[in-house]
């Protein structure tokens, strides 16, 4: 824990925030093949924490409250739409646990997805608990393309866990954190050295069989 915080240290206090952040936001590029009708599944990533108020407020107002629920998502959502229409006969997974996947499956609908393309996963806690119930849930064959949309930063670890339970996806990442002039380099310090603790963590315990994924 003292060595982190040296790090943060030191990290917050220069350009070190982006430096850090920037090797896990490009390692996977963004998924730019034509649509050719073989993509049979969209896998959102969830991981943001419900206030009480967030349902009724999207009863209330639409769509609108998504942004104060976390950007982030906002922009995995907005990927998923955007891929759902380019490839109209793939399923859409929502994997997050709790209400979260509900009231993703409920942005989604609201967003024009047709809810029997909506598939959801609500047990998941972490990243490795998204890869190994998505999969029992999609039940993938070796011949079918599903894409992952999650964080950039997020994405290498993600790729370990899922190419770790056998299930091949290819990544499209979002939420360019790096990219964005708001975001502090403190804030971005801590993102990047919780995510190179954890793709640590995953690869020493078995949940990833790579320290760093790449494509």
């Amino acid at each position: 824990m003292g060595f982190f915080l040296f790090l943060l240290l030191i990290a917050s206090g220069s350009g070190a925030g982006s430096l850090l952040l920037r090797p896990l936001e490009t390692r996977f590029p963004v998924w730019r093949q034509p649509p050719n009708g073989q993509v049979v599944g969209i896998l959102i990533l969830g991981g943001f924490h419900l206030d009480s108020h967030v349902p009724s407020a999207l009863d209330s107002h639409g769509t609108s409250e998504w942004s104060d629920i976390r950007s982030g998502m906002a922009e995995r959502i907005m990927e998923a739409v955007r891929l759902s229409k380019l490839y109209p006969k793939a399923n859409i997974l929502y994997s997050g646990g709790g209400a979260e996947a509900q009231l993703g499956k409920k942005v989604l609908m609201r967003l024009g997805v047709a809810h029997e393309r909506i598939i959801i996963e609500g047990q998941s806690q972490n990243t490795a608990e998204n890869a190994k119930l998505s999969k029992i849930i999609a039940v993938p064959r070796q011949s079918e393309t599903w894409l992952l949309v999650t964080s950039a930063a997020h994405m290498p670890r993600a790729m370990g866990a899922f190419r770790a339970v056998g299930f091949a996806v290819q990544a499209d990442p979002v939420d360019f954190r790096n990219s964005k002039a708001d975001i502090a380099g403190r804030e971005k310090a801590v993102l990047a050295l919780k995510e190179y603790i954890a793709l640590f963590a995953y690869w020493l315990s078995g949940l990833s069989n790579e320290l760093f994924p790449s494509p």
